[in-house]
């Protein structure tokens, strides 16, 4: 993915969420309702991305 791309994304994804990302614990549970909701739909190429980020 272009890093331009990456940018536009994430700043489109703050706009629309409720979520402070500037709090450490809001980016936390954020992280962790992501990894959750892509492990449920079962995902596996981006599940799989995701489940090698280490916290």
């Amino acid at each position: 993915m272009h890093p331009n791309t990456f940018r536009y994304r994430l700043r489109r994804a703050v706009d629309l969420s409720t979520a402070d990302l500037a709090d450490g614990n809001a980016r936390f549970r954020a992280m962790l309702e992501l990894r959750v909701l892509l492990r449920d739909e079962g995902t596996p190429a981006v599940a799989a991305s995701v489940t090698k980020t280490r916290l």
